[in-house]
Formats: structure tokens, C-alpha cells, sequence
């Protein structure tokens, strides 16, 4: 079999769920073997002389509408680049003609490159929706193209680690769309913290002793019934956070892998090892099964549930991405501060931030113009590094985040974001990568009573059959 690198046993995260719900016998392995660094270190890359492409037309699919958009009100760093692209289309002498796409755009464009024809020049999409453009072989490697740098420090190693196949890369992140403000994090309520007398947990992170051990007992001290012993909102719980996502990003926060990657390129499930289980198990006695989750009702409007019950000193913790800065709590009286997601236990050497499926990617699709696709990558990836993200951070050093402690925290995390190896085949119908891995584990934080070896039984045959038949597909 011919090696299969990480990217395709990519998420389904089929993390359907966006809302807010509800010591093991062998230590668990802290040290991620599926993932590599988030960012490759700081090259100076020669300089490179592009060529320009007397006005020609430059295809880009966008499904955010970022680079389409004509009113960027809000938005400093859309604003900055929107003029990034206004620039590259100067410097590069072409014209940059943007179109939307839908997050099923494998269907709008298989046809058309089935046809022989060009469909774009590049795509900008979540990196979840690959997959299909994989299993009928139409993208063109990134790795391929000529100007592209993949050693330059504005792209992101982790993520491309979830996009290549065979040694080639098909799809890139970077500083074009900050993978680290669509990561996860823990914020607390700092009203609660200091009501609660809770140890400084600024310190306990600079100390290396965010652990576990001490999740628990901060949210075990905060989870409160009023009196009626009915739990509801009127309650105060430990922490709130979407489901499944968030339970994954605990788990891989600590060390915890879905596959691993081995030498020779090729992949095994390792879900199943003892020390992923044994954490497991730790983390469903205390996220599923400890009582200090607020679970959500299904006619309840998740986002009201983060946005008011956090801002109203009903949850300790609120893990979430930082997009909840902007969306939910930018005029929060109540203050509130970024930690990362606990350590295992302090022989964890490093924390990690889980960067789930909603990272956004640039692909290639077959047909596109290889000069000029390679050439208008390069310049946005380094202009964004160069131009984009200074005003990012200053946007959450000084008007997001709440103090110094929370942005070192966040700059921090920036390299060392961990991409789950499930995030590249949502998009691919039917398919079985995910029934004994992804899905058991999400079962099993969901179902009381269960275990995670029941669920990974069920379904780790039609898993081993797909990598089997995927193993076959590329040979």
C-alpha cells in the first residue's frame, strides 16, 4: 500500500452538535504522536522573482465572503485583506475575479472539471470539505506548484500534516485566516473565580499545574443548585461548552490521539491503546458523568445559553473558540480571561489547543492555472503574515481580550495548536473512517452508563474496512 499519510483519516467531525451540554490506572501518553508542530520554525526563504500575467483572470472560490465582500465595516483585519488582494492583483498584473461557493461545492465543481474545464484557480473553504476532491482525484497538489514555499513560517505545519497524502500537499493554512482564533480555549469568569476563592489560575498555567486535577475541582466548587434540586438556568454549573467538539478538544488537549501516524507514511488507529482509553475514561467522569455541565434542553437556543448564562455568572468556565470574544461577549460586565485547556497532568510537558474543522484552507483544483495559482499563494500567504497578522493580534491584545495574562496565553497557544487527524473527509458520503474512533468517543461522552469499549467494538470493523479499502484507492 502505498503510504497514506494523515489527512485521510480526517475528521468527520460530524460534530452535528454546537450546543452547550451537559485518576486512571495507567497515565495517559502526553506527548500527541498524530500531530506535528502547528508552525514549522521561522525560514527565510530566498527570494523568489514572480512573474506577472499581463491582466489575466484569476479564479477564486470563496465560501466566507471575505475576499467578495464590499462593506468590511467592523473588521479590521477583512478590511486589511480585501486590500491584501486589491495589492496582489497590482503587484502579480492580474485580475482576481472571486465567486461564492456553497460548503458542498465538490458538487459545483465536479461537473465542470469533468468536463476538462477550469473551475478556479484556488479555493477558500474549510478545510472539512477536501475530501471529496481527494477520492476523485481533482486537486492539484499544492506541493507541485512552483513559487510555493511550504517551509515559509506563515503556513501552518499541523494543518498541512491533515492535507497531505502520498508525501504531496493539497491544501495550505495559514495567516490568511488565523487558525488560532478558531481553536479552543477555556474562559472564566473571573466574579466567579474570585466569589469562589479558586487558587490564581493565570499562575497555575505559568506554573505548568493547569491540569486535570484542578479543571475538576474548580468546576466541582462552582456547580451550585439553588435550593430546589432541579438544575436548571438558575443554577451555576462548572462549564459550558459545545458538545462533542469540545470534548474532543479536551481529550486531544491532553494528549489524547484518534490515529497515529507511523513511520513509513502509513496510519494506525490508536484510540484503542491503553493510555488513550484510561483518559478517556478520565474524561467521562468528569465532563459526562460529574454533574458540572449545564446541559442544554433541545429547544433552547444554544447561543443565548453561552452568551447569557456566561455573562451572567451561571458558568465558571465557557469553553469555546475565541470567536466568542466578538460574537458573544464584547460589552460583558462581568470580566472574564483566556486560559488554555488542562494538561493531563504536569508530567505534560506542553499545552495544546484543539483547531477543530472550521479551520479555513486554500486548495487547488485541477485545471487551474499552475503558474499563477503558485504565485498568487506565495504573495497572499506572505503578505498575509507580514501585513494581516500584526493588526490581529493588536486587535486582541487591545480590544478583545481582558488583560496581558489572557493574550500571553492566547499567543502562546498560537503555536501550539493541535489538528485533529478526522477533519478532512465530512464531506465524503458514507464513508467509515470515523464509526470505531470519532463517533465511539463521542457516544460514549454523550451516553451515561456507557463505555467507550462498547461503542469502539460496534463500529471498529467498518473502520478497519474503510482504511483497508482507501489503502487500496491509492496504491
Amino acid at each position: 500500500m502505498k503510504r497514506i499519510v494523515s489527512v485521510l483519516f480526517a475528521l468527520v467531525m460530524l460534530l452535528a452538535t454546537v450546543g452547550c451540554n451537559s485518576a486512571p490506572a495507567t497515565a495517559p501518553n502526553t506527548t500527541p504522536a498524530t500531530t506535528a508542530p502547528a508552525t514549522v520554525p521561522a525560514t527565510t526563504a530566498p527570494e523568489v522573482t514572480l512573474p506577472t500575467f499581463g491582466g489575466a483572470d484569476l479564479l477564486l472560490g470563496d465560501v466566507a465572503g471575505w475576499f467578495t465582500a464590499a462593506s468590511l465595516e467592523g473588521s479590521n483585519t477583512l478590511v486589511k485583506l480585501y486590500n491584501i488582494l486589491a495589492d496582489i492583483e497590482a503587484e502579480l498584473d492580474v485580475h482576481i475575479s472571486t465567486f461564492p461557493v456553497s460548503t458542498d461545492v465538490f458538487s459545483q465543481a465536479q461537473p465542470v472539471l469533468m468536463s476538462g474545464e477550469k473551475y478556479a484557480d484556488a479555493v477558500h473553504d474549510y478545510v472539512w470539505t477536501m475530501g471529496d476532491f481527494w477520492m476523485a482525484n481533482l486537486l492539484t497538489p499544492v506541493s507541485d506548484l512552483p513559487y510555493v514555499d511550504l517551509t515559509a513560517e506563515w503556513w501552518l505545519d499541523g494543518a498541512m500534516e491533515v492535507t497531505t497524502l502520498n508525501g504531496k500537499t493539497y491544501g495550505v493554512a495559514g495567516d490568511i485566516y488565523p487558525a488560532v482564533e478558531a481553536a479552543y480555549y477555556l474562559f472564566f469568569n473571573k466574579n466567579m473565580a474570585e466569589d469562589l476563592g479558586l487558587p490564581d489560575l493565570y499562575q497555575l498555567v505559568k506554573d505548568g499545574k493547569w491540569t486535570l486535577a484542578e479543571f475538576e475541582k474548580c468546576i466541582k466548587a462552582a456547580t451550585r443548585d439553588n435550593g430546589d434540586n432541579v438544575w436548571t438556568m438558575e443554577d451555576t454549573y462548572g462549564f459550558c461548552g459545545p458538545d462533542g467538539t469540545i470534548d474532543q478538544g479536551f481529550f486531544v488537549a491532553a494528549g489524547g490521539s484518534f490515529f497515529e501516524n507511523q513511520e513509513d507514511g502509513s496510519v494506525r488507529i490508536s484510540v484503542n491503546d491503553a493510555d488513550n482509553v484510561a483518559l478517556i475514561d478520565k474524561l467521562t467522569a468528569i465532563l459526562r458523568d460529574g454533574g458540572y455541565r449545564y446541559n442544554y434542553s433541545g429547544g433552547e437556543d444554544w447561543i443565548w445559553t453561552v452568551q447569557s448564562g456566561f455573562a451572567s455568572d451561571k458558568f465558571l468556565f465557557c469553553a469555546h473558540s475565541a470567536m466568542a470574544t466578538k460574537w458573544y461577549w464584547p460589552d460583558m460586565s462581568s470580566d472574564f480571561g483566556l486560559i488554555p485547556m488542562s494538561k493531563a497532568d504536569e508530567n505534560q510537558t506542553e499545552y495544546y489547543s484543539y483547531a477543530d474543522h472550521n479551520v479555513f484552507t486554500l486548495y487547488v483544483p485541477i485545471h487551474a492555472n499552475k503558474e499563477m495559482a503558485g504565485a498568487f499563494l506565495q504573495t497572499l500567504g506572505k503578505r498575509g503574515h507580514e501585513e494581516l497578522m500584526p493588526i490581529f493580534w493588536e486587535d486582541y491584545e487591545m480590544n478583545l481580550l481582558r488583560d496581558e495574562e489572557s493574550f500571553e496565553n492566547f499567543k502562546m497557544l498560537s503555536s501550539q495548536l493541535r489538528f485533529h487527524h478526522l477533519t478532512t473527509m465530512l464531506g465524503v458520503p458514507n464513508n467509515g473512517l470515523y464509526a470505531g474512533t470519532l463517533s465511539a468517543f463521542i457516544n460514549t461522552m454523550a451516553t451515561p452508563g456507557s463505555s467507550f469499549s462498547s461503542f469502539y467494538e460496534a463500529g471498529i470493523e467498518v473502520t478497519r474496512i474503510t482504511m483497508e479499502e482507501l489503502s487500496a484507492y491509492f496504491e
